[in-house]
């Protein structure tokens, strides 16, 4: 199926919509302004309604694949920025003499008012390429940047959407001439698209003959717009009849043009190899040149690049309805980003509908808090009755509690003279029960096979060195000692190796860790 392809014309600049031309399924409907001098947003929301109808009256979405843009009003041309970040190339462009370069000096006199950095708010700002470094001492990179008003778009846009019409892309006519002619367009579908196309690709050049009276150029590589511009030239016939205006293109024009290009292929470092040229060319006179003379001037003027010219009685319907019947996929490798990006009815009805999620949350979020903020005042309510009723029940059970006005303190004082000292009266510490111990051991250690060979009882811990004849009966005396009922908790064995000389042969020693049992009966 075609795809649905408008075309806005415009004047003023570009600001005002002069003539609308929807393409698509074979057809070719225009409209008009019914005012000879419309006013501006009225154009772009009556064009609006017109498309509106139309689509209604056909079969399918109602949805536009693509808007192509005049490019009455823009400018593409150099700038030197840091990157290609739209935000930066607009504050470039915004600076004194709007950062272009030589490139613009050939440009028709629409371009004027974009050297004032007031107007230039309301354009469309994308770099083209991937730009060089500056020659510039300072850093950054010379881009290619295209600048097109938008004003116009915009309202018509914003207008087709509150009638329920999506538009899928927007593009400029320049991007769409270098879409639908330049041969090596098919190649961007190839696994290689992503590749330089200003050093890869063959550049071809693009020259419509408008019948309104321009010269409209474009360079691409690969389908991809690398620069473009465009002239005015003088006409015959009348340029509102179909089929009667023709452009009088003659030996300055295309010295016009070509200089141009000499400019940017300076800027570029390139050149195209390959020119196409169509539309209709008026009948040669005194200084107009005929059809097969104007490809043959361009061929000479150019040398080194071949030129197919295509005699069209309409350039522009030709090249929508090759845009009409181009894919979707590689359609969508040309947009003009700002446009294509402009949020419409479905992104507003989703930040509603976010908002309102959001706002939502934000209610339960304030219920749970709530609740939980009573919760704690009802616990700290809960904490101080427990302690008022604490502190009742101390006062009862002591009666120097009661009368004191700290009562726990006096209490825990109580409780603490309660408890059982680990110090004789005098202040020193309490003699540990070392004599019950060694009777204790004495049941063990009355064997002979194991022989002792230190004892040392410190206050805190208890050490035994033993020499026994062989691994199990260390470990079995370790049994034994955990089996008596002493004063002492044996929770340590350390194997050290063999006995020193004198104990004998094959002889092993072995040291038994224990700490006093702090439990055990005072009188023991």
């Amino acid at each position: 199926m075609a795809q649905r392809v408008c075309y806005l014309e415009r004047a003023g600049g570009g600001v005002i919509i002069t003539g609308i031309r929807m393409v698509g399924d074979g057809d070719d409907h225009q409209w008009r302004p019914e005012q000879d001098e419309p006013d501006a947003l009225e154009s772009a929301r009556s064009g609006a309604r017109w498309v509106a109808d139309r689509l209604s009256e056909e079969s399918g979405p109602l949805r536009l694949d693509a808007l192509c843009v005049d490019v009455a009003g823009a400018v593409c041309a150099w700038v030197t920025a840091p990157s290609d970040d739209p935000v930066l190339v607009g504050a470039a462009l915004r600076q004194r003499g709007g950062g272009f370069g030589d490139a613009t000096d050939h440009q028709d006199d629409s371009i004027e008012p974009w050297h004032s950095p007031g107007l230039i708010d309301d354009t469309s700002i994308q770099a083209l390429g991937n730009g060089r470094p500056s020659d510039q001492d300072h850093a950054g990179r010379r881009l290619a940047a295209m600048v097109v008003p938008d004003a116009a778009p915009r309202v018509f846009l914003d207008a087709l959407d509150d009638a329920g019409i999506q538009t899928t892309r927007v593009l400029s006519l320049w991007q769409a001439m270098a879409l639908v002619w330049d041969p090596g367009a098919d190649d961007s579908q190839s696994p290689g698209a992503d590749r330089v196309v200003a050093t890869d690709a063959p550049l071809t050049g693009v020259v419509i003959f408008d019948p309104r009276g321009r010269m409209v150029w474009s360079w691409s590589g690969a389908g991809r717009l690398l620069a473009g511009g465009s002239m005015r030239v003088r006409i015959a016939g009348d340029p509102e009849a179909n089929g009667r205006a023709r452009p009088i293109v003659t030996e300055h024009d295309l010295g016009r043009l070509v200089a141009e290009w000499l400019s940017w292929s300076a800027q570029l470092g390139v050149a195209p190899v390959r020119i196409v040229a169509l539309g209709p060319i008026a009948d040669a006179g005194e200084d107009s040149l005929a059809a097969a003379d104007v490809g043959a001037t361009l061929g000479g003027r150019w040398p080194g690049a071949s030129v197919d010219l295509i005699v069209d009685e309409d350039p522009i319907g030709a090249t929508l309805a090759r845009l009409s019947g181009t894919g979707r996929s590689m359609l969508a490798r040309q947009q003009m980003a700002d446009l294509t990006r402009r949020p419409g009815r479905i992104h507003r009805a989703m930040y509603r509908w976010s908002a309102l999620a959001i706002t939502i949350g934000a209610i339960l979020l304030s219920v749970a808090a709530s609740r939980e903020f009573g919760a704690a005042g009802r616990a700290r309510a809960e904490q101080r009755r427990l302690r008022s009723d604490l502190i009742q029940r101390i006062r009862e059970a002591s009666t120097e509690a009661a009368l004191s006005p700290f009562p726990e303190i006096e209490l825990q004082k109580q409780i603490d003279a309660l408890k059982p000292r680990e110090t004789t009266p005098d202040g020193f510490a309490r003699a540990k029960p070392m004599l019950e111990e060694l009777e204790s051991l004495s049941f063990v250690l009355d064997r002979e096979d194991v022989m002792v060979v230190n004892l040392i009882m410190h206050p805190a811990t208890v050490t035994l060195d033993l020499v026994v004849p062989d691994t199990r009966t260390g470990e079995e005396f370790y049994d034994s000692l955990q089996g008596i009922a002493g004063h002492v908790h044996w929770s340590g064995m350390n194997y050290q190796g063999d006995a020193p000389r004198g104990f004998g042969e094959n002889m092993r020693k072995f040291q038994y860790v224990g700490d006093w049992v702090d439990s055990a009966p005072e009188g023991s």
